[in-house]
């Protein structure tokens, strides 16, 4: 019997209901394959031999047309979310700029009077025009790219009292 070994198997077991040394190849679904191990995080699933087929077979699987995300049903998770960026910094807001398929996501920020640029390094600042016919700059926007998230995917998986503990990955090798 192929034991599953992933350092943080014990916590997503555990919420899971399953135990490690009852756990195989064999007898996990694909679905519950892939959600321990998106769960591991020390090291994360690519750290884990048991871990790369299922994971590859899901890399492969959404490439392809009508994917459908594997799900393991007696978990109460469905499928992961997705968030790509990291928050804006403090005082700057999300803003999407393109179509569906080709976006980019900005943090802005409007303020009165021209920054100093040392005080935004990586941020583009544009004038605000107002007035009748845009005479005069009325404030600044500043904006900045939004850095994207090195684990953009999460589960929330229940424990037994329904808490959800929230788990982070990637996709990447």
């Amino acid at each position: 019997m192929k034991k599953i070994a992933i350092a943080s198997a014990v916590t997503a077991f555990g919420l899971l209901g399953i135990s490690a040394q009852n756990a195989s190849a064999d007898n996990v679904e694909w679905g519950c394959q892939v959600l321990m191990c998106a769960a591991s995080s020390a090291p994360s699933w690519q750290g884990v031999p048991y871990c790369v087929p299922p994971m590859t077979k899901l890399i492969a699987a959404m490439k392809l047309p009508g994917f459908s995300w594997p799900i393991c049903p007696d978990s109460n998770t469905g499928k992961p979310a997705y968030e790509p960026y990291e928050p804006c910094p403090s005082g700057f807001a999300a803003q999407t700029i393109g179509e569906k398929h080709d976006t980019s996501e900005l943090c802005v920020r409007f303020v009165n009077k021209r920054p100093n640029p040392n005080e935004y390094p990586e941020a583009s600042v544009t004038p605000e025009y107002g007035g009748s016919d845009d005479q005069y700059i009325r404030g600044y926007i500043i904006s900045q790219s939004r850095k994207r998230k090195e684990n953009p995917y999460y589960y929330d998986i229940p424990n037994e009292q329904g808490v959800k503990q929230r788990f982070y990955f990637n996709l990447r090798f």
